[in-house]
């Protein structure tokens, strides 16, 4: 189902798209990707008080994910809640730099066991 809204979003058909990911939540509340795409539907129709209850829901539902974080922020920005904006992009940066430095650490150890 998801499938489909997506692209009927690719293709700026956002009405058909909302249709389907409103419907997907009733089967799958927690399913991350619908959650993301119908809030990127409003964000893109300039609809940022819709979208920010999704944005909202996801980055609850995966506090350690800086997209979420990042989007709500845009969304609050839109919206005038400046400093619910700020603390949501604070929290964005500060996760994806923690996301960097694990990834380099992985490569780090991945390049020790590779040279011995």
């Amino acid at each position: 189902m998801g499938n489909r809204g997506v692209v009927y979003s690719r293709t700026f058909r956002y009405a058909r798209a909302m249709e389907i990911y409103r419907q997907a939540p009733r089967l799958s509340p927690r399913e991350q990707g619908i959650l993301l795409n119908l809030g990127l539907v409003y964000l893109k129709q300039d609809d940022c008080e819709r979208a920010r209850p999704y944005f909202l829901r996801l980055h609850r539902l995966v506090a350690e994910n800086s997209q979420a974080a990042n989007l709500l922020a845009t969304a609050l920005r839109s919206l005038g809640r400046t400093d619910e904006a700020k603390v949501a992009l604070q929290r964005g940066g500060e996760l994806h730099a923690t996301s960097l430095e694990a990834r380099k650490k992985s490569l780090r150890d991945v390049n020790v066991v590779a040279a011995r």
